[in-house]
């Protein structure tokens, strides 16, 4: 799931509500928050590089089939979408982004 739009409209609360609400697990990154994140993110070489990236920064374990992962801010990393959708694919975890319009080329996955 990917929901974009305008800053400071309220993305992030109805998601994390949303998640809250409705998942068992999830664990959110900030990408604009937590500079240590994006630069993981960036960095990471393959999709299974990523996960295990995201997995280090998540403050819960990462439970296949049942943790779904938040990354907001999702604007701000290179080619995050590239990986994560083979990480789709795959189908262990759940995805959903959030990000600004600012400056977005969002790439459908």
């Amino acid at each position: 799931m990917l929901i974009e739009g305008a800053r400071q409209v309220g993305k992030t609360t109805v998601i994390e509500e949303f998640l809250k609400s409705e998942s068992n697990s999830f664990a959110a990154s900030n990408l604009i928050e937590d500079a240590e994140v994006l630069k993981a993110v960036d960095s990471a070489a393959n999709a299974g590089e990523l996960l295990l990236r995201l997995s280090a920064f998540s403050k819960k374990p990462l439970v296949p089939n049942k943790t779904v992962l938040f990354i907001n801010e999702i604007q701000q990393a290179k080619d995050a979408f590239a990986l994560v959708k083979y990480l789709v694919k795959d189908g262990r975890y759940r995805f959903v982004f959030s990000g600004s319009l600012l400056g977005v080329k969002m790439q459908s996955i």
